[in-house]
């Protein structure tokens, strides 16, 4: 784990993920050896104007996921704010987006790439 008391670069970074219907989408993730992703903001919007979307957001640490928002439904033409505090994600790790079968979902994260030393 970097110690981000060291940091040498600092580049924020936003992307959108697409989710498909039945499907995931990994956010925020690929941090290298010497990086920390501070993920500030994660916002899910259900596109469909036919069916509400049900949504699972999991933090996986390389092996496991962790679901912290589980079977969330976002009403049709809506969004979802999902962090009320920062995460931090190192090497390995990543943010999970699940959508159900009915409805396919947009993903949008904003984070701090954390570069350090050795």
């Amino acid at each position: 784990m970097p110690n981000i008391t060291t940091v040498t670069n600092l580049q924020g970074e936003t992307a959108g993920y697409a989710v498909n219907a039945g499907g995931s989408a990994d956010v925020a993730s690929g941090a290298g050896a010497l990086e920390t992703h501070k993920v500030n903001a994660l916002l899910i919007t259900n596109d469909s104007t036919s069916a509400d979307a049900v949504v699972d957001v999991s933090f996986n640490d390389g092996n496991t996921n962790f679901v912290f928002a589980n079977e969330i439904t976002i009403p049709q033409g809506a969004a979802l704010d999902v962090l009320s505090a920062p995460m931090y994600l190192n090497n390995g790790e990543k943010i999970v987006v699940a959508a159900s079968s009915a409805a396919a979902v947009t993903a949008v994260a904003s984070w701090e790439n954390l570069t350090t030393v050795s």
